[in-house]
Protein backbone atom coordinates (compact mmCIF):
# COMPACT_ATOMS: atom_id res chain seq x y z
CA UNK A 1 0.00 0.00 0.00
CA UNK A 2 1.02 3.58 -0.17
CA UNK A 3 1.93 6.11 2.45
CA UNK A 4 -1.49 7.78 2.29
CA UNK A 5 -3.42 8.34 5.51
CA UNK A 6 -5.80 5.54 6.48
CA UNK A 7 -8.90 7.72 6.05
CA UNK A 8 -7.87 8.56 2.48
CA UNK A 9 -7.35 4.87 1.64
CA UNK A 10 -10.78 4.02 3.04
CA UNK A 11 -12.41 6.91 1.16
CA UNK A 12 -10.94 5.72 -2.15
CA UNK A 13 -12.06 2.13 -1.49
CA UNK A 14 -15.55 3.34 -0.44
CA UNK A 15 -15.91 5.11 -3.80
CA UNK A 16 -14.94 1.92 -5.62
CA UNK A 17 -17.50 -0.04 -3.55
CA UNK A 18 -20.14 2.59 -4.40
CA UNK A 19 -19.46 2.40 -8.13
CA UNK A 20 -19.62 -1.42 -8.08
CA UNK A 21 -22.86 -1.36 -6.06
CA UNK A 22 -24.58 1.12 -8.42
CA UNK A 23 -23.54 -0.82 -11.55
CA UNK A 24 -24.84 -4.04 -10.02
CA UNK A 25 -28.10 -2.44 -8.83
CA UNK A 26 -27.49 -3.53 -5.23
CA UNK A 27 -29.33 -1.40 -2.64
CA UNK A 28 -27.21 0.43 -0.08
CA UNK A 29 -26.00 3.80 1.06
CA UNK A 30 -22.79 5.69 1.75
CA UNK A 31 -22.54 4.38 5.31
CA UNK A 32 -22.61 0.75 4.24
CA UNK A 33 -20.09 1.52 1.47
CA UNK A 34 -17.76 3.13 4.01
CA UNK A 35 -18.12 0.25 6.48
CA UNK A 36 -17.31 -2.31 3.81
CA UNK A 37 -14.33 -0.28 2.56
CA UNK A 38 -13.02 0.14 6.10
CA UNK A 39 -13.21 -3.61 6.70
CA UNK A 40 -11.42 -4.42 3.42
CA UNK A 41 -8.64 -1.87 3.91
CA UNK A 42 -7.90 -2.89 7.51
CA UNK A 43 -7.82 -6.60 6.56
CA UNK A 44 -5.43 -5.83 3.71
CA UNK A 45 -3.16 -3.84 6.01
CA UNK A 46 -3.13 -6.65 8.59
CA UNK A 47 -2.08 -9.16 5.91
CA UNK A 48 0.77 -6.91 4.80
CA UNK A 49 1.93 -6.39 8.37
CA UNK A 50 1.84 -10.15 9.01
CA UNK A 51 4.21 -10.79 6.08
CA UNK A 52 6.80 -8.30 7.27
CA UNK A 53 9.61 -9.52 9.49
CA UNK A 54 9.29 -8.11 12.96
CA UNK A 55 12.01 -5.84 14.20
CA UNK A 56 13.87 -7.32 17.13
CA UNK A 57 12.50 -6.05 20.37
CA UNK A 58 14.95 -3.77 21.98
CA UNK A 59 15.15 -3.43 25.68
CA UNK A 60 14.54 0.06 26.88
CA UNK A 61 17.73 1.64 28.07
CA UNK A 62 17.65 2.76 31.64
CA UNK A 63 17.94 6.49 32.15
CA UNK A 64 21.49 7.69 32.57
CA UNK A 65 22.57 8.34 36.12
CA UNK A 66 23.08 11.99 36.81
CA UNK A 67 26.70 12.91 37.27
CA UNK A 68 27.76 14.05 40.69
CA UNK A 69 27.97 17.78 40.51
CA UNK A 70 29.35 20.22 42.98
CA UNK A 71 26.68 22.22 44.70
CA UNK A 72 26.45 25.75 43.36
CA UNK A 73 28.48 28.29 45.25
CA UNK A 74 26.46 30.97 46.96
CA UNK A 75 26.79 34.41 45.45
CA UNK A 76 28.93 36.77 47.47
CA UNK A 77 26.92 39.03 49.69
CA UNK A 78 26.99 42.65 48.68
CA UNK A 79 26.44 45.07 51.49
CA UNK A 80 24.07 47.86 50.55
CA UNK A 81 25.59 51.32 50.48
CA UNK A 82 24.29 53.78 53.00
CA UNK A 83 22.06 56.23 51.26
CA UNK A 84 22.35 59.85 52.11
CA UNK A 85 18.94 61.44 52.09
CA UNK A 86 18.42 65.14 51.69
CA UNK A 87 16.23 66.75 54.32
CA UNK A 88 12.66 67.36 53.23
CA UNK A 89 11.97 70.84 51.90
CA UNK A 90 10.70 73.34 54.42
CA UNK A 91 7.01 74.19 54.11
CA UNK A 92 6.34 77.62 52.62
CA UNK A 93 5.84 80.40 55.11
CA UNK A 94 2.29 81.67 55.27
CA UNK A 95 1.71 84.98 56.94
CA UNK A 96 -1.65 85.35 58.64
CA UNK A 97 -3.98 87.98 57.22
CA UNK A 98 -5.12 90.69 59.58
CA UNK A 99 -8.68 90.23 60.74
CA UNK A 100 -11.19 92.55 59.11
CA UNK A 101 -12.96 94.88 61.50
CA UNK A 102 -16.46 93.74 62.36
CA UNK A 103 -19.04 96.45 61.98
CA UNK A 104 -22.25 96.43 63.89
CA UNK A 105 -25.20 95.41 61.77
CA UNK A 106 -28.08 97.92 61.55
CA UNK A 107 -30.58 95.06 61.15
CA UNK A 108 -32.33 93.96 64.31
CA UNK A 109 -33.02 90.33 64.86
CA UNK A 110 -36.61 89.55 65.76
CA UNK A 111 -37.38 86.33 67.52
CA UNK A 112 -40.86 84.97 67.02
CA UNK A 113 -42.65 83.63 70.05
CA UNK A 114 -45.00 80.74 69.90
CA UNK A 115 -48.49 81.29 71.01
CA UNK A 116 -49.40 79.12 73.93
CA UNK A 117 -53.00 78.01 74.25
CA UNK A 118 -54.56 77.98 77.67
Amino acid sequence: MSTKPLSELIAERAYEVYQKRVRSGIPGDQHSDWAQAEKEVTEELKKKDAGKPKAPESKPTPPAKPEAKEPPKPAPKVEPKAEVKAPPPAPPKVEPKPAAPVAASPVKTVVAKKAVKK
